[in-house]
């Protein structure tokens, strides 16, 4: 959505989306952020809303990723174990319809994972978003969050500016979307870490 508004004071509150999850219950949270927007002139804004991530059921199946940059997630073959995608992040821009214009994000949660028992993803920030939860320790750790400056750690594939990490192979859980994205859930189905937000209201 996009429309100009007229200069003045405007409060925006702005929520992420949830990771997906195998069994409802086990998804972890999008990040919230609140601002208020000062527009010294007409401007014309973008709203962006994030997609909730998914889980496939399918062996060897991909969650496809979330609008927002939620990250893929990936199944073991021949197992019960599912990594879901990550959540992805809402946003506010500015000007122009591109990252680099979001003057108000909050993050995607990480997605969940499942392989005997359920891993939450990384809640999304705010700030920063948390980490995922891990099978085991070694290849099978959660992904790290994104924080203000830097996206989330991955045994596998890290988030980046944007974007969750996103597993299509082997197993493990997307990173959600935001400011930074959140880093993949390693093997054994591991979460993926959740994104961060942003605030940046002066104009």
């Amino acid at each position: 959505y996009e429309s100009e508004f007229p200069p003045g004071n405007y409060s925006f509150n702005v929520y992420g989306a949830g990771g997906g999850s195998y069994i409802n219950g086990y998804d972890s949270a999008g990040g919230f952020s609140t601002g208020v927007l000062v527009l010294k002139q007409k401007t014309r804004l973008y709203f962006y809303v994030g997609a909730k991530g998914t889980c496939s059921t399918l062996s060897d199946g991909i969650s496809d990723p979330s609008f927002g940059g939620g990250g893929s997630g990936h199944n073991h073959p021949g197992t019960t174990c599912y990594g879901c995608s990550g959540g992805g992040a809402s946003d506010i821009r500015v000007l122009q319809n591109t990252l680099n214009h979001r003057v108000i994000v909050a993050g995607g949660a990480g997605g969940s994972g499942y392989n005997s028992k359920y891993m939450f993803g990384g809640k999304g920030g705010g700030s920063s978003g948390t980490k995922g939860e891990g099978y085991s320790s070694g290849n099978c750790i959660g992904g790290s969050p994104g924080t203000q400056t830097s996206a989330g750690t991955s045994y596998y594939q890290v988030g980046i500016f944007g974007y969750g990490g996103n597993r299509t192979s082997a197993n493990g859980a997307g990173g959600g979307g935001g400011w930074y994205g959140g880093g993949t859930g390693g093997d054994g189905c591991s979460a993926g870490g959740g994104g961060s937000g942003f605030i940046f209201t002066q104009l």
